[in-house]
């Protein structure tokens, strides 16, 4: 039996991922930059924590996309639902600030159910386009 280090061919695998390569390599320079320029702020971890923060929301939605574009459609009204939750979730915290957040958690999710649900009923039912449906969804 052949060991995996044997059968593994550098020039081959480099050749396959170029862009990948290109992109990882462009990625690594822009934050060697960032880091330089900000005197070392830049990868420190209180602001790392910061950016994983900030970002957490974009981070499930963007593992919710990629299961629908790994579907082979796109979902274009992803946004105004999340915009559209935001904003009614905010509302109810104004006018009734004794709502417990568990219960804006919930609205806030059978917002996106809804309209997932109605995406979903238009593309799979009505046999409208994902892009179309979607857009119209917006």
């Amino acid at each position: 039996m052949k060991s995996i280090s044997k059968d593994f061919d550098l020039k081959r695998f480099v050749s396959h991922n170029i862009r990948e390569l290109t992109l990882f390599a462009i990625l690594i320079v822009i934050a060697i930059l960032v880091q330089v320029r900000t005197g070392g702020r830049f990868l420190s971890a209180s602001n790392l924590n910061d950016l994983l923060r900030e970002t957490a929301i974009l981070m499930m939605v963007s593992v919710g996309m990629m299961m629908v574009i790994l579907t082979g459609c796109i979902d274009l009204s992803l946004g105004s639902t999340m915009g559209l939750a935001g904003m009614i979730c905010a509302l109810t915290l104004r006018d009734h600030r004794e709502t417990p957040i568990i219960v804006i958690v919930l609205i806030a999710l059978g917002i996106g159910l809804l309209a997932g649900l109605l995406n979903g009923f238009i593309v799979a039912k009505l046999r409208i386009f994902p892009l179309i449906g979607t857009l119209g969804g917006m």
